[in-house]
């Protein structure tokens, strides 16, 4: 999985950040206030960081992402974010990826049923 976030992201994203030299903000479009885009892709910044560097995904994934220069510069706006911050509820989104993990690499009928909200 992780060379596949690593590919959309060179592929998709990382071409539409602005670049470092130049006039512009660092958010999409070269905005100087968030955009609409780093709105709905903060969550998805949050769990590739958050992921890589507690094993779940590959750490390698995080130093690939972070090897993109626009990428690296952008992401780090979103995470600094106070909104972003505010709203970021780390130890609950390691917990229920964990979770998932566990469940996903668990033989078929030996499930665990877990009641609650993470």
């Amino acid at each position: 999985m992780g060379d596949e976030i690593v590919a959309a992201v060179e592929g998709h994203i990382a071409p539409r950040l602005p670049e470092m030299a130049g006039d512009g903000g660092v958010f999409f479009g070269g905005m100087e206030k968030v955009t609409l885009a780093e709105v709905m892709v903060a969550g998805f910044v949050m769990r590739v960081y958050l992921y890589a560097e507690n094993g779940i995904l590959p750490g390698s994934v995080k130093d690939r992402l972070e090897g993109m220069e626009r990428w690296r510069r952008w992401a780090g706006e979103v995470r600094r974010l106070e909104a972003v911050k505010e709203t970021w509820f780390e130890e609950e989104a390691l917990g229920l990826a964990r979770m998932l993990v566990g469940r996903a690499n668990t033989p078929k009928g030996q499930e665990e049923v877990v009641v609650g909200s993470c």
